[in-house]
């Protein structure tokens, strides 16, 4: 706690020592007052080096840490106050109002100013008070709480790894789980679970068969469903949960219902079900087993626990448990983490002390990636890396169960700014995925982001944000792009909840009555409840009037709040109702004069108060999907410090007129075009305030087919002088609409002459435009746009040609999809020059109804996407041919998948490809020239009967067809073998029948009796086959066949190859 106090002490100074500087004459009137307070708050930082080391043991210590917290919290709300009425009095002593009363305002002052500075020494005698406690407890001056480094890196350092790395046997592990999950056993429903300690990897164990292709292949659900129980699950939430992710009606508070209703939903299907940290067996007895026990055949429930007697208990068919890293594996994985490639001397010189660094962390590999992460940012030197080894934390064991002494010892790491940024992301529920904007937005609005001079408070954030995923204290969703979303692991979680329980509460009703009727007596200062029993706000709450944090998130059943509420919530710094069933807000929202981020996304609110104009340090107003509002109150444009305002998926008819007076905004979601003939008293505004947005970095823009061309003298882009804008959104309504050729006149002269982007863009997506041409200054071949790295067209169904993008320098990822008008892509696309696409990455097209030719030609004076790494074609069904360019140029392509080419024939020749995916391909016949791919997955070519080529590196094949009656022809072993590599078959036939011929002795079994290891199954049935080649091991549930049958499927077979 007392780096929390220390956080809090200096984030204190640096603000007032900002003010004693401003020349306002209010604040002039307490500088003095301003300064003694300033004193007092360094002299009382000096103790807490010394109340640091003995708070972990001292109950008293701990005590007076928290009486010096409320301390420092109460006198920030004082500056805070003083601060936003000098700024309030400043504006209106430049407003020319006729009604304005100057002495009015001179006596009103100096009563505030008496009133202010009396508080002001009223909290500095406190902080004396304190002080002189704290001496006779004991504490010494020694200095302040040992700060780390507080610079923020300018680039991410060391190597880049994957978030889920765990180890190199999940890769084996996956497989064979996933092949008994799929083939074992003919009864309803199976338990397997998967048991090890916390931090061991058995949820990314459980993620990787989550997300393998034969599990969603083999299920009849859309997706498999995944629950995350944890120790806090109630059953009526899990309940809700499951039949939520089935698409069932689960808005009922009886468990009986919902038991109901989840066994309408299951019944005859088969259900893949993963229940994710589960700490007690009888939520399956008590709850689950009744209503499942009508699912179809071949049913599954993938258990993760970390006490074995849980899935023995649930009568598990398997129990696998992870093991932990040998020293050597974990000193494998710790060199990925630590260490670049150029970086070889230092590592061997470094070995000898990691491995004894890694034999602390027992196999454990949270915890060797959480150390990784202190190790990465200190100097690479014997020195440092013995002062890891040594740190005190290692033995510490005042944590709570399961938590290793190494995780304090990353977060004891840390600069005082993250800690209380990775504090703050405890409390969201066990695996909730946090959005690096939205991290953003809070972490600035609870005063933890610094000023920097050279950059906005953002991009600072944005800093920490990416320094706690280097040191693996968050950890990014898989396939997330750039790490744009996030989790905590519940170790660190409940290290977080520990380190900061004086002053957090998450949790439900009950459990915060609990923990405020404990003594001693708390003041929380962030709230969380999330509780869907939850009707109205408890009385607890309200009297916690020192809250700056309270968030009432997924409280469905609350649509109301009391009128008073705000009135005692008066310190409230962040307010967030996202997904509850408020409709209305009260008027003393208004009151809230500290607020700086309110949350009211996915609620049904009709309307805003006018009060809202009030809140004038509020800097984040988040309104995603509000649908029932459909305008915003005119007092919104007296938010003066606004920062970003999201509206994106709520109805909104317009923007207020004068919108274009927060000029602090720099991010807008969803910013709705108006149009003229639903605003006759002229309350809406135009794109034309856009134009005011000097400091914008975002914004989208919607609703823009009804856009009017701007009145003669006003032509020009409103964006073009936008020079920090990286983000653009332009988005149309064109679905179900016809459009006029004066529509289509209008749309490509708004685009050409008011939507023209400047070149500091770096995300640029259209959606929905139905010009039939773009604008120019996207079909130029010169270079405009240099930072550009993200280009999506949507939906642009009308243009008949692509734009030159060949000369884009930093273009990564380029999606065109649902362009209905391209015939053909040619050069154009390239552009001309040498290099052209020099770093595009990602490759999407999707569902081009019209395409039929893709022309290039190959040139060896021309590099043409020499970095491509991954091409996606997909319902493109008139597409003839892939190019010559794409297999001589694209070099480093290594993942490619085509879906839905019906006229596609051909496809070959790509040298550096090792993930290949070929999926309902008609008229597919021939596939070859792929020397390095090492997985192959077919499905539905059913025309590739013969023509495969030699595939020398393949090691796993998948197939499978929902019509044809027998294994492909081309499984037969050659004299040239053309999988000599090949380890592992995995096939999905459409019926017994076509099993039946891959028994011992059946006509398929020619094509599989060569493979090392094969598992062939039924399309959403549980019939299979598995064999192992060496030790010779056959498996079946479908009986063996006579000789007759055999003749019979022969005969069969080739009546097939006949017709």
């Amino acid at each position: 706690m007392a780096e929390i106090v220390s956080a809090l002490a200096s984030q204190f100074v640096s603000t007032i020592a900002e003010l004693v500087k401003d020349e306002v004459t209010l604040l002039r009137a307490v500088r003095s007052e301003l300064q003694q307070l300033v004193f007092e708050a360094r002299l009382v930082q000096n103790y807490l080096n010394d109340a640091e080391h003995k708070a972990m043991h001292d109950l008293t210590i701990r005590t007076w840490l928290s009486e010096l917290r409320d301390a420092f919290y109460d006198a920030d709300d004082i500056v805070d106050h003083a601060r936003t009425r000098a700024e309030r009095v400043s504006g209106a002593s430049t407003a020319q109002v006729c009604c304005f009363s100057p002495l009015a305002s001179v006596s009103g002052d100096l009563v505030f100013r008496h009133r202010i500075g009396g508080r002001i020494r009223s909290v500095k005698a406190r902080l004396g008070e304190i002080l002189k406690r704290g001496m006779e407890l004991g504490l010494v001056c020694v200095g302040s709480v040992r700060r780390r480094r507080e610079g923020i890196r300018g680039r991410d350092a060391g190597p880049d790894v994957e978030p889920d790395i765990v180890g190199g046997g999940i890769e084996d592990d996956t497989s064979k789980l996933v092949e008994m999950m799929i083939t074992d056993g003919d009864g309803k429903i199976s338990v397997y679970g998967i048991v090890g300690m916390g931090g061991i990897g058995k949820t990314t164990l459980a993620q990787k068969i989550n997300n393998h292709g034969s599990i969603r292949e083999n299920f009849h659900s859309p997706l498999p469903v995944w629950i995350c129980v944890s120790k806090e699950a109630n059953d009526l939430r899990v309940l809700k949960l499951i039949v939520k992710h089935l698409g069932g009606d689960y808005n009922y508070d009886s468990v009986g219902e919902l038991q109901h209703i989840l066994g309408q939903a299951v019944e005859n299907k088969k259900l893949f079900l993963i229940l994710d940290d589960v700490w007690d067996s009888h939520l399956w007895e008590r709850v689950l087993k009744k209503p499942l026990s009508k699912v179809g055949l071949g049913s599954r429930v993938l258990v993760t626990t970390r006490d074995e007697r849980v899935t023995l208990q649930m009568g598990d068919v398997y129990i696998h448990n992870v093991q932990e890293l040998s020293v050597e594996d974990g000193w494998s994985l710790m060199r990925k983490l630590v260490f670049s490639a150029n970086e070889e001397w230092d590592m061997r010189q470094l070995e000898d002390i990691g491995m004894r660094i890694v034999e602390k962390c027992h196999g454990l590999p949270l915890a060797i990636r959480t150390v990784a992460g202190v190790l990465r940012e200190n100097e690479k030197h014997p020195r440092e890396w013995e002062k890891v080894l040594e740190n005190p934390a290692w033995g510490m064991t005042d944590l709570p169960q399961g938590v290793m002494g190494v995780l304090y010892l990353s977060y004891e790491d840390l600069p005082l700014h993250l800690k209380q940024c990775f504090l703050f992301c405890t409390l969201f529920p066990k695996d909730f995925v946090l959005f690096e904007s939205f991290l953003i937005e809070h972490w600035i609005a609870q005063g933890y982001v610094k000023e920097d001079k050279d950059l906005i408070v953002e991009e600072v954030a944005r800093k920490y944000y990416r320094e706690l995923l280097r040191r693996n204290l968050l950890q990014p969703v898989p396939y997330t792009y750039e790490k744009a979303e996030c989790q905590v692991h519940d170790l660190l979680r409940s290290l977080g909840l520990y380190l900061a329980q004086d002053e957090h509460f998450f949790g439900n009703v009950k459990a915060l009555t609990r923990s405020l009727s404990a003594p001693p007596m708390k003041r929380l200062h962030h709230i969380a409840i999330w509780d869907e029993s939850l009707t109205a706000i408890p009385k607890s709450v309200k009297k916690q009037t020192s809250t700056r944090t309270l968030i009432l998130a997924k409280n469905f059943l609350m649509n109301e709040l009391p009128e008073d509420l705000f009135h005692k919530l008066r310190t409230l710094r962040v307010l967030n109702f996202r997904e509850t069933g408020l409709t209305t807000m009260p008027k003393s929202l208004g009151n809230l004069l500290h607020l700086r981020c309110l949350s009211l996304s996915f609620v049904p609110i009709e309307e805003l108060p006018e009060s809202i104009g009030g809140l004038s340090n509020l800097q984040y107003l988040l309104l995603w999907s509000c649908e029932k509002l459909s305008r915003l109150p005119r007092s919104i444009t007296r938010l003066y410090k606004l920062r970003c305002l999201t509206v994106s998926g709520t109805p909104l008819v317009g923007m207020p007129s004068g919108i274009g007076k927060l000029v602090h905004l720099n991010r807008i979601v969803g910013f709705v075009t108006n149009d003229k003939s639903n605003d006759p008293n002229g309350e809406l505004c135009s794109l034309e305030e856009i134009r005011s947005f000097s400091q914008l970095r975002g914004i989208s823009i919607v609703n823009l087919e009804k856009a009017a061309i701007a009145p003669r003298g006003e032509i020009g882009s409103f964006l073009k002088d936008k020079k920090h804008l990286h983000h653009l959104d332009l988005q149309c309504s064109n679905e179900g609409q016809r459009f006029t050729e004066e529509d289509v006149a209008r749309i490509e002269e708004v685009f050409e002459e008011q939507l023209s982007p400047p070149c500091s863009l770096q995300r640029l997506i259209i959606n929905g435009y139905f010009g039939s041409k773009f604008p120019t200054w996207m079909m130029q071949d010169r270079v405009i746009f240099l930072n550009l790295r993200i280009l999506m067209l949507l939906r642009c169904t009308a243009c008949v040609q692509l734009p030159p993008l060949g000369q884009l320098p930093q273009l990564d990822h380029l999606e065109i999809a649902d362009a209905e008008s391209i015939g053909c892509i040619d050069l154009d696309l390239m552009g001309t020059g040498n290099i052209l696409f020099p770093k595009l990455n990602k490759l999407f097209l999707l569902h081009m109804p019209k395409w039929t030719e893709w022309r290039w030609v190959a040139r060896d004076n021309v590099k043409v996407m020499p970095r491509l790494d991954m091409l996606y074609i997909s319902d493109c069904p008139h597409l003839k041919a892939l190019p010559e360019g794409l297999t001589h140029h694209a070099t480093a392509l290594t993942a490619l998948e085509i879906r839905e080419a019906h006229s596609l024939t051909v496809v070959e020749r790509f040298k550096s490809v090792k993930i290949l995916k070929l999926h309902f391909n008609n008229k597919l016949t021939r596939v070859s020239g792929f020397p390095t791919v090492h997985t192959m997955d077919i499905k539905d070519c059913d025309a590739l009967v013969h023509d495969v080529g030699v595939f020398p590196s393949l090691q796993i094949l998948e197939w499978g067809s929902k019509y044809v009656s027998h294994l492909p022809e081309w499984l037969l072993p050659k004299d040239v073998p053309i999988f000599p590599a090949l380890r592992k078959f995995v096939g999905t036939v459409k019926d017994v029948e076509t099993l039946g011929r891959c028994l011992v002795d059946g006509p398929d079994w020619p094509k599989i009796e060569h493979i090392s290891n094969v598992s062939i199954g039924v399309i959403h049935q549980l019939k299979f086959i598995s064999y192992i080649k060496e030790p010779f091991d056959f498996k079946a549930n479908i009986s063996l066949l006579s000789s007759d049958e055999i003749d019979a499927l022969d005969a069969n077979d080739e009546y097939e190859h006949q017709a």
